[in-house]
């Protein structure tokens, strides 16, 4: 297999493309994997991922609007059109994000978290 960045409209639309064919959808890939010819896969090293926080007690409606706005702000001069936020089904925001102008992905997803250290092994 070789794995190679995408750096053109014409990859990038294959490779999603490719992903699609085969049922699943890959946001924002930066590289491609090609085996026997095909695109097998691919990955994103960078993905536009916000995270927030606000206290459930003494921060309103308005505040979580402001903070909206302000990622929104953010992404947008850093030449965002979309970005992804997870979240937990507990959170006091669950009901009201697609209301907000999200899009609830068609599955449930779950971050997993991988710590690079010295002692990483390549087969690892």
């Amino acid at each position: 297999m070789i794995i190679l960045p995408i750096d053109d409209a014409e990859t990038l639309r294959k490779v999603t493309e490719a992903a699609h064919a085969d049922g699943d959808v890959i946001l924002w890939p930066s590289h491609y994997a090609i085996k026997d010819g095909e695109i097998v896969g691919a990955f994103a090293l960078e993905t536009p991922t916000a995270n927030w926080w606000l206290h459930r007690e003494k921060a309103k409606r308005r505040d979580s609007l402001q903070m909206l706005h302000t990622m929104d702000a953010l992404y947008a001069d850093r030449g965002r059109k979309a970005y992804i936020m997870p979240t937990v089904k507990t959170t006091p925001y669950w009901n009201i994000l697609e209301r907000a102008g999200f899009t609830k992905l068609p599955e449930e997803v779950h971050f997993f978290l991988r710590t690079l250290d010295d002692h990483t092994s390549d087969d690892s």
